[in-house]
């Protein structure tokens, strides 16, 4: 089974560690890629189909 919450996790931290955002802002990326996901799994794709599309739409932390 796909572990999307240690999969955000990470995610959230390669904001952080490539000093792309600040924590604050790492936050609110975490929040709208989780309503993303909801979102996306309402519609019927799995936590990591959703997550993998919710973080593209996000964008990677070198581009922001």
């Amino acid at each position: 089974m796909y572990d999307i919450e240690s999969a955000i996790e990470a995610w959230k931290q390669s904001f952080v560690q490539h000093e792309a955002v600040g924590s604050e802002e790492a936050h609110e990326l975490e929040s709208h890629l989780r309503e993303t996901t909801a979102e996306l799994c309402k519609n019927g794709l799995s936590e990591h189909e959703a997550f993998m599309v919710g973080t593209h739409r996000l964008g990677h932390p070198l581009e922001l």
